[in-house]
């Protein structure tokens, strides 16, 4: 498979992911009444989605177009190792959101962040640390910083 394929058939299925997701998140319950705010619950996930949508066009414009990108003809190298990988980040992300379902957000980020490295083959003590401290550090500014609890 050709990258160009690859991308044009990627960016579609993004596409109409974003656009299946818009569509739910319209159905949000509007919490705001409840909550005080000004935003509607539906806001952040549908502007999220848009810019995923608005992205994932440039890329399948980028495709598209004959001269539009350097790779399109270079033939897409997708090996056994590299298929075993993304299985075992897909069953990682997978296994995340049950460990936050029933943990919460600290240990999910920790595990999924530092399994993920492993995957990767990341060798690096200090990419480790920073890994394993960045889920904490985010849960702190979201707690104290912004008063969610996340």
């Amino acid at each position: 498979m050709s990258n160009r394929l690859a991308n044009i058939l990627f960016s579609l299925a993004i596409i109409i992911a974003g656009i299946v997701f818009i569509k739910m998140a319209a159905g949000f319950e509007n919490l705001t009444a409840l909550a005080g705010a000004q935003v509607p619950t539906q806001m952040f996930p549908i502007a999220v989605l848009c810019i995923l949508i608005f992205c994932s066009t440039i890329n399948l414009v980028k495709y598209v177009m004959p001269n539009g990108a350097a790779d399109a003809n270079d033939q897409l190298d997708m090996n056994l190792a590299m298929f075993i990988r993304v299985a075992l980040i897909l069953a990682i992300l997978i296994t995340t959101i049950a460990i936050w379902d029933r943990f919460g957000f600290l240990p999910a980020s920790v595990f999924s962040s530092l399994t993920i490295a492993v995957v990767l083959q990341v060798r690096s003590p200090l990419i480790y640390l920073g890994l394993a401290l960045y889920g904490p550090a985010t849960w702190a500014f979201f707690r104290y910083a912004v008063a969610v609890n996340i």
